[in-house]
């Protein structure tokens, strides 16, 4: 597999990370499919359609005007990766060249600290899967969509999991009450996604989904559900690999297998097998304990340290105001201590804000934030997504490239912020509005890093 790099400045890491991302997805769709990994390459030699190269665009609209000028794009599929509208393009049944926009669209010097973003690897692993399918399976017909969802998410869950257990070994701190939980964002999201459906009583049948009967579900909710009865299929079939569920494909889901679908997965699809799978699909959820960041726009990823975490905003739009990531497990009473050093690697153009949320409740939060020109402390209403000063400080804080060291105290209802070892700004609240959980926001069409990050009480 041939990788290509478009504008990136660091074009030969965003290749290497680019082609270690493909190969990881090709090995563990092999294993799925009980085949040997490291030999699926031979779906991107001559005799199979020939080399595949992977494009990373700086942006979305560069990929999108890759992909029309591009000879023989006529009936594109577009995958979306996450809600930052980051594509992979692909052309059916089997491309010759992806092209993926690389998000958050970085400049060169942010780009040169992170490396590729894990959202566009993400993308790419979204759009290589259904490749390995159609040039492993050039006679299939395309497969429902839960199924070629689950693949597709399952496989870049797969790489994402394993990119991020790399990077949270890495000196990882020990015997702490600090010490945080690692778990990819993106799965825990899903996790917190299917918990709530359930308990309000929203989750679809498993056979309603197999079938294409689901049309109440939002697209977020809909992935989730889609990737999460994918795998509890193939792992209901144990150590039988699910090779048949890829050539196999119907109208109505896969609810009428054919005629050479194997006896125990076409019992699996048959009605009396989807109540089964329901049975033990509602089971998963219930007893799943996800911990970590809860973050509905995929839009946290971890970074070469520990503690070190990159948070992007969504398209710069006045609707969607800010990104914010919440911390599971980690609820607090009326005390509090945040600290770390934040830096601002991309600006948005009505000025980038970067903010520590605490005291999560049905109606909003409060959040002390770090801007070009400002630190203070907000209220956030969740209903109408409006921010109301309680106390600020006007004066430059937090430029775009610039790194500053924070610290976020509150104890008995009296908020402390440091900047730099000085405290800053001092406001005493309710001391009830601590209550809950505390999170980390960005305004749209901003890239913060956190570093260093830690909380205690």
């Amino acid at each position: 597999m041939d990788v290509g790099a478009g504008a990136p400045s660091s074009a030969a890491r965003a290749a290497a990370d680019a082609l270690t991302a493909a190969e990881l997805a090709a090995d563990r769709f092999a294993s799925l499919i009980g085949e040997t990994p490291g030999r699926l390459g031979l779906a991107f030699t001559a005799e199979r359609g020939g080399p595949v190269t992977i494009h990373v665009w700086p942006d979305a609209t560069t990929a999108a005007a890759a992909v029309s000028s591009a000879p023989g794009t006529t009936n594109p599929d577009t995958h979306v990766a996450n809600s930052h509208e980051v594509t992979g393009t692909v052309r059916t049944p089997a491309p010759s060249a992806l092209h993926v926009a690389l998000t958050p669209p970085l400049p060169p010097m942010a780009f040169d600290e992170v490396g590729l973003p894990a959202q566009t690897v993400r993308a790419i692993v979204r759009a290589v899967a259904p490749v390995l399918r159609a040039r492993r399976f050039p006679d299939a017909a395309a497969p429902p969509r839960w199924i070629a969802d689950g693949e597709a998410e399952g496989l870049a869950g797969y790489v994402d999991g394993y990119v991020w257990a790399t990077a949270a070994h890495r000196a990882a701190p020990t015997g702490s009450r600090e010490r945080l939980t690692y778990a990819s964002p993106v799965e825990t999201t899903m996790t917190v996604r299917l918990m709530r459906l359930l308990e309000r009583g929203a989750l679809p049948s498993a056979a309603d989904v197999m079938a294409g009967r689901v049309t109440t579900l939002d697209d977020a909710d809909l992935a989730a559900v889609h990737v999460s009865l994918h795998a509890t299929l193939v792992a209901a079939l144990g150590d039988r690999p699910p090779r048949a569920l890829y050539p196999v494909a119907t109208s109505d889901g896969i609810a009428s297998p054919g005629d050479s679908t194997p006896p125990d997965i076409a019992a699996l699809m048959s009605a009396a097998g989807a109540a089964d799978l329901d049975h033990v699909w509602r089971e998963r959820i219930a007893a799943a304990k996800p911990a970590g960041w809860d973050c509905p726009a995929r839009a946290i990823s971890q970074l070469p340290g520990d503690r070190d975490w990159l948070l992007i905003g969504g398209p710069d739009r006045p609707d969607a105001p800010q990104t914010i990531a919440w911390r599971l497990g980690d609820d607090r009473d009326t005390s509090l201590a945040i600290s770390g050093r934040v830096s601002i690697l991309l600006g948005s153009r009505s000025g980038s804000v970067a903010r520590v949320l605490f005291g999560r409740r049905d109606d909003g939060c409060l959040a002390v934030e770090f801007g070009p020109g400002t630190l203070a402390l907000v209220r956030c209403d969740a209903s109408t997504r409006t921010v109301t000063t309680i106390a600020a400080i006007d004066r430059p804080i937090l430029r775009p490239g610039q790194t500053i060291q924070f610290e976020v105290v509150i104890i008995q209802g009296r908020v402390a912020v440091f900047v730099d070892g000085k405290e800053t700004l001092t406001k005493d609240i309710e001391a009830s509005s601590v209550t809950g959980a505390w999170g980390l926001g960005v305004t749209s069409g901003s890239a913060v890093a956190w570093r260093g990050l830690s909380s205690g009480r």
